[in-house]
């Protein structure tokens, strides 16, 4: 174990997590001093974790190593294989950019209640990356059908953690205004299945299962106590 140790300093992150995966008793024995390594080179699996919706990895990142949930994760090119699914770029972001990136509703959801800012940050702003969140996600909602449920999932989180609507435009804001109330008071009548886009175009509409109850008013304890 000692020499397995050593070795992984000498490792990309995708290389000893593939190592730390080849069994169960090698797993339990090198995840966390994967964690412990990667943490102090710009928190690497908070980055992945994100860009592939893992709640598991963002919490341990979160809650058990303390990773701060803003911070900027510097963007890493390459190839890199995480499932099923090929990643070419992660990073350049912070936590919760890279989970809406990806459409990761859940892992958004996850990041918002630990305390992430749903409106631009001022790294965010001193860094040039302007886009909200907000107008981020629903651009993303107008880009093809097949995206607009996580899309506008995605907006009403953001919402409810108590984003700034300024940044869109009236039209598209009493929008956002109309369905974040019918989706509350469907919330409030023990209802979870939210419809997630009254579209202006012909666009079709979805309906999913989710519990808003959870993000209801949080936002607003976290940012009295920060």
């Amino acid at each position: 174990m000692d020499l397995m140790v050593k070795i992984l300093h000498l490792l990309p992150f995708r290389d000893v997590a593939r190592l730390a995966q080849t069994c169960k008793g090698l797993y339990r024995g090198l995840i966390v001093l994967v964690y412990e390594h990667f943490r102090d080179q710009f928190w690497i699996p908070l980055g992945f974790g994100c860009a592939t919706g893992n709640v598991n990895t963002i919490h341990r990142c979160l809650n058990q190593l303390g990773a701060p949930v803003d911070y900027h994760i510097p963007r890493d090119i390459g190839t890199h294989r995480w499932g099923d699914e090929t990643y070419y770029v992660v990073g350049g972001w912070r936590p919760l950019r890279e989970a809406m990136q990806r459409l990761h509703v859940n892992a958004v959801k996850f990041l918002l209640l630990n305390g992430a800012d749903p409106n631009t940050t001022e790294d965010e702003a001193a860094r040039q990356i302007t886009t909200s969140p907000l107008a981020y996600a629903y651009r993303r909602g107008r880009e093809s059908r097949r995206n607009v449920h996580k899309a506008r999932a995605i907006c009403m989180l953001l919402l409810w953690a108590g984003a700034d609507t300024s940044v869109l435009d009236p039209v598209k804001q009493l929008e956002l205004h109309n369905f974040s109330t019918l989706t509350r008071y469907l919330a409030n009548h023990g209802c979870f299945y939210f419809l997630l886009s009254v579209w202006a175009t012909h666009w079709q509409m979805y309906f999913v299962r989710y519990q808003g109850r959870e993000l209801k008013g949080h936002r607003t304890g976290h940012r009295a106590g920060s």
